[in-house]
């Protein structure tokens, strides 16, 4: 997907200011930035759900948000439905994701981390060319969000789909990324390729923690 000179005003305040950045099939590239800085924006303009200026290539996308925003009155098996219509896929997945034996359960029964477990599954099931993910994991606990990391690293590894990643945290980023983008003041301040195979470890590469530290700040 190209997304070239994109800007985004919300009234006088410019949130986004000449974007330019292809996300590439084979890759996860990950946008990395504070509160504020226009992250969930991007998401938006690429989903079209808001209005904006310059070009984003026309692409189909699944949208992975940071709540799982599931249907409480049907199953889990249900909800995936919505997203998916071949039963066996949905069911390969829920092997994938370790949630066949919830797959009858409705969404109030499950953990949290069950619960984006689905969400990231409907993702994948979905037929979207591009995925977006909004901060998926950062209202897990520490050892939740390690074992969904590789949960969805897992999943990725299978087709690669081409994926835009949004977060404010260094190591989620480290984590998943293969490339990197920093965003300050509606503008990319840096653009890094991550190499290392999957799945690396969480907290684990302390130089690159540094100096993204020190670009965000």
């Amino acid at each position: 997907m190209k997304i070239e000179n994109l800007t985004v005003r919300y009234g006088e305040n410019v949130v986004l200011n000449g974007i330019n950045l292809e996300v590439l099939d084979g890759e996860i590239t990950c946008v990395l930035g504070s509160s504020g800085v226009g992250k969930t924006t991007l998401l938006k303009a690429v989903s079209k759900l808001i209005k904006y200026e310059g070009f984003i290539e026309d692409k189909s996308v699944s949208f992975v948000f940071q709540s799982p925003a599931l249907i409480d009155g049907i199953t889990l098996f249900q909800n995936l439905k919505l997203a998916c219509d071949d039963e066996e896929k949905i069911e390969k997945g829920l092997i994938d994701f370790s949630l066949l034996d919830k797959k009858d359960c409705y969404p109030k029964t499950l953990s949290g981390g069950e619960k984006q477990r689905v969400n990231l599954l409907r993702a994948f099931l979905s037929s979207g060319e591009v995925m977006l993910l909004d901060e998926p994991f950062s209202s897990l606990d520490i050892k939740t969000k390690i074992s969904i990391i590789n949960y969805f690293i897992s999943a990725w590894q299978k087709d690669k789909k081409a994926t835009l990643f949004v977060t404010h945290d260094i190591d989620e980023a480290l984590a998943v990324a293969g490339r990197i983008i920093i965003l300050k003041e509606g503008v990319v301040a840096l653009d890094m390729k991550i190499d290392g195979d999957y799945p690396r470890e969480y907290f684990g590469d302390s130089d690159k923690r540094k100096m993204l530290l020190s670009r965000l700040i």
